[in-house]
């Protein structure tokens, strides 16, 4: 119970700062001289958007059997989007399975590989975007077409390097064993070690069973 109010206490805490920084009043006034129409309409964009995201994770939870109900995975979705919009790169989304652990009692591990799956497909997109946008705006691109080059170059190795490591069940617990030793000097971390290999095992299992082509369609067409 201290725990949980001790968590809302600094939850309103961190809304207090981003409204006090953000400058609530000249917030208000671009709010109140908005377009209504654009307002709705942005709105609406981002509705289909949550929903068509909720929509390929469920499918890709489906293929792992994990067989969760959209309206308990949409919540859990926007909720997820909340922490990855204010972390580096997204890398807050692992907390949807860390909810669905809490509220559905469904293996951690397991459905990270679906979150990670997702990642690999969003970077994979957005390569084939850049790509195609360099085409035709490369002579608008002199300044800054190198960094998005190595942007590019950066992406396929992170995506690549991924996929060698969950592809092995060996080289999956070599890479998590060596992950949870750089933080082994916290002490609390040591307590973890055997669900750490334990969790290695069960995200290599389930990568395995995402060798399935119209899983992975359906997925790559909603993305």
């Amino acid at each position: 119970m201290k725990k949980r109010v001790f968590l809302f206490v600094i939850s309103f805490a961190i809304l207090g700062a981003l409204l006090y920084f953000s400058d609530i009043g000249k917030t208000l006034e671009v709010i109140t001289n908005a377009n209504l129409f654009l307002l709705l309409g942005i709105f609406s964009l981002w509705f289909i958007d949550s929903s068509l995201r909720t929509l390929r994770w469920q499918v890709l939870l489906k293929r792992i059997d994990i067989k969760t109900n959209f309206f308990k995975l949409w919540p859990i979705f926007v909720s997820s989007m909340f922490i990855s919009n204010l972390s580096p790169a997204k890398t807050g989304d692992p907390i949807r399975a860390v909810i669905l652990k809490r509220t559905e009692n469904e293996s951690f591990s397991r459905s990270l590989s679906s979150i990670i799956i997702e990642r690999m497909m969003d970077v994979f997109f957005l390569v084939i975007v850049a790509l195609v946008s360099m085409f035709f705006l490369f002579t608008s691109l002199s300044g800054i077409g190198m960094w998005l080059y190595l942007s590019i170059i950066l992406y396929v190795i992170v995506v690549v390097f991924g996929l060698v490591v969950v592809s092995s069940e060996k080289r999956s617990k070599i890479f998590f064993t060596r992950l949870f030793k750089l933080f082994s000097f916290i002490p609390k971390v040591k307590s973890y070690e055997k669900k750490v290999e334990k969790g290695s095992k069960k995200l290599h299992f389930a990568f395995k069973k995402y060798k399935h082509l119209p899983t992975l369609l359906t997925s790559f067409l909603l993305t």
